[in-house]
């Protein structure tokens, strides 16, 4: 115990009465430690025990900016470790570095000027003479702590043998004038330790973003590498509840942050991750997990992925992109899909509002489920993000139910408004093409639609977009359409535009009017109940529409068959789904059918289809009509098949169907 008290008497006559040219010193290696500029506005003091620690208060690192000091951080307390021996010596050599609860400030200001690259392109300032014991002191760094001065941040760093920086607690903080935009990473523990000056440098730690923590490990290239402004080697792993992020290759920090290497994310639910990081998700859209990796190239506000891979759940990708984030972002580049889902690229926020996001709650997603026409929120802000010149090949495209592809389509975005070219898409056995032109400009979403589809298979294209299965045939689609809204059903509520179809060897599904005719020739009157096990088969079908407010009406709806003739007239409200139309049909005479008695004429039967589209019902408009009609046929009737009929109709059963048999002939046979 008395060697020890002598020992720092000793120490304590050597170095305290010395201690503010020990400070500078000290200040001296730790700006070649950080490569920064250290201002001490507080006391400096000296601890010997139970190792040599030299303290400081009140440190700020400076970054000049508009004309005057700014502090790029605060730090409450910084010790520095050191030998006795360098003590005595009045040389002190910097071992381990602790900055205790400090607050790193990243600005932009309004002109856009990060106040980091301002620090990191300062010029060295004239030398104004020797160092004074003040010259330290807050806001007036010595210059010999310039980080300007290559050559003296060099000569410190050759005195560092080696050690460890560690931060304890920090908070860093991203603030941009422009937008208002503001983050915050608080809990920042972080230990960077190296053998020696040659030697790699080993980091580990933790942080806390959005209430989630996250552990850091890695490794870097020397220290007078870093200390040089040379491309430094990186290896940095980031693992937490929402993700792990791996990143290999190398980082300069001189004029800028820029990077060359590869990197890999990997997600158990991008839902999740899409949550924690405040984004939107598209309404519906699962929890898959996501994984990508690429060869990223960054310099200053250019960002390059190549050899891009990326998969989310069953869903891949595989191209190259070019990101710019100088002033409004723009992304441009090729992608190859396995599928494209036109559905998730507009949804609703994940929350209201545009505030911090809560806390990051892990939890399962439950897609929601919705029939017709969704009210989700559309968030046409989403356009407006980011400006995109892409080209895109699909495996599959998907819309809701629609499915479609291989395709390629071109899309760009500029100042909020989308368009899409799509070119040779193959979907339903046949082929369409078109474009599609997203306008998110204003409050509430644009919508202009040009498709052409030609050779497709009507009854599954129409059951997956619409759930419309009683028109089935081959044909050909041509829209042109446009709206309005802030949903889909508001969208789909204000439609206005045309629609051209024809239908080649089709059937309407729900009545067979065939069979109707048949029936007649029988010299029976058929029950006339619709039914969906009953086919109309038709050769050829066209028709137009008029779309205005969300109502398609008819125009020239005509349907041919060898024994029908149609045409319609109606509507189709396409909010609530609803159609209410009438077929006008014309039954032409067939060869009689085998037991046929009655050889028919032409007439007329009016079919109504009326109720949810999905599902309407069919129905034999005016059974008076019907009868007139059957007096028709008794003009035809041949004398023979006139006894047949009769005896046919009288022999047997009770008198009372008896009379009710001779009541129909009666009808049959009478004159107008």
């Amino acid at each position: 115990m008395l060697a020890c008290l002598g020992v720092a008497a000793v120490v304590f006559v050597f170095v305290a009465s010395p201690l503010d040219a020990v400070r500078d010193r000290l200040i001296e290696r730790v700006n070649a430690r950080i490569g920064g500029t250290v201002a001490v506005a507080g006391p400096a003091s000296l601890s010997l025990f139970p190792r040599p620690v030299v303290s400081f208060s009140e440190v700020a690192v400076l970054a000049p900016g508009s004309g005057k000091e700014t502090p790029l951080a605060t730090v409450p307390s910084l010790e520095v470790e050191v030998s006795l021996w360098s003590l005595l010596l009045r040389q002190p050599q910097v071992g381990r570095l602790t900055l205790y609860r400090p607050a790193i400030l990243l600005n932009v200001d309004a002109q856009g000027r990060r106040n980091w690259e301002i620090a990191a392109k300062r010029t060295p300032r004239p030398d104004t003479g020797p160092d004074t014991g003040n010259a330290a002191d807050a806001g007036n760094p010595p210059a010999s702590s310039d980080p300007g001065a290559p050559s003296r941040q060099a000569s410190a760093a050759q005195k560092i043998a080696g050690g460890t920086v560690r931060i304890v607690d920090a908070t860093l903080r991203y603030r941009d004038e422009r937008s208002g935009e503001e983050h915050e990473i608080s809990a920042i523990n972080l230990e960077l330790a190296a053998e020696d000056r040659e030697g790699p440098v080993a980091l580990e730690g933790s942080l806390s973003w959005r209430g989630v923590g996250l552990r850091l490990s890695g490794t870097a290239s020397p220290l007078r590498i870093i200390l040089a402004g040379q491309p430094a080697e990186l290896s940095l792993e980031v693992k937490g509840a929402p993700l792990a992020a791996v990143y290999t290759g190398t980082l300069s920090l001189k004029g800028g942050v820029a990077s060359n290497g590869r990197v890999s994310l990997e997600a158990a639910s991008a839902r999740a991750l899409a949550d924690w990081l405040g984004l939107a998700w598209a309404e519906g859209a699962g929890a898959d997990a996501l994984a990508f990796k690429a060869r990223i190239e960054t310099a200053g506000a250019s960002v390059t992925l190549s050899s891009l891979e990326a998969s989310l759940g069953d869903a891949k990708a595989a191209g190259s992109l070019a990101l710019h984030l100088e002033g409004r972002p723009k992304v441009s580049g090729k992608l190859e899909l396995s599928e494209l889902d036109l559905g998730a690229l507009l949804g609703r926020r994940t929350r209201p509002g545009d505030g911090p996001a809560a806390p990051f709650v892990p939890s399962p997603a439950t897609p929601r489920q919705s029939k017709g026409w969704s009210e989700e929120t559309i968030d046409a802000k989403r356009l407006g993000l980011a400006d995109a010149d892409l080209v895109l090949s699909a495996g599959r495209l998907v819309y809701k139910g629609v499915k479609a592809g291989p395709a390629t389509l071109t899309l760009t975005v500029q100042g909020g408004v989308a368009k899409a070219a799509f070119e040779a898409v193959e979907l339903y056995g046949g082929k369409g093409k078109g474009r599609l032109t997203l306008d998110g400009s204003a409050s509430v979403l644009g919508v202009e639609a040009h498709l052409e589809l030609a050779g497709v298979a009507i009854e599954p294209l129409l059951a997956d977009a619409a759930g419309v299965t009683w028109l089935g045939g081959r044909g050909t689609i041509a829209l042109s359409l446009s709206g309005r809204g802030s949903s889909e059903r508001q969208i789909v509520e204000g439609l206005d535009g045309k629609a051209e179809v024809a239908v080649a060897d089709g059937a309407l599904v729900g009545i067979d009017v065939g069979k109707i005719v048949r029936a007649v020739q029988r010299g029976r009157l058929p029950s006339l109940k619709a039914s969906r096990e009953e086919r109309t088969a038709f050769s050829e079908m066209t028709g137009k529409l008029d779309i205005a407010k969300g109502v398609a009406r008819s125009r020239e709806l005509k349907l041919t068959s060898p024994n029908l003739q149609l045409k319609g007239e109606g509507a189709v409200e396409l909010g609530p789904r609803r159609i209410d139309y009438t077929l006008n049909t014309k039954i032409v005479g067939a060869p009689p059918a085998e037991g046929a008695v009655v050889s028919i004429g032409t007439i007329e039967i009016p079919v109504g289809i009326k109720g949810p589209l999905e599902a309407p019902a069919f129905s034999v408009m005016g059974h008076e009509a019907l009868g007139d009609a059957i007096k028709q046929i008794g003009k035809n009737l041949k004398s023979r098949d006139v006894q047949d009929a009769v005896k046919g109709l009288l022999d047997g059963d009770s008198g009372e169907k008896r009379k009710a048999r001779r009541d129909l002939i009666d009808k049959l046979l009478k004159k107008d």
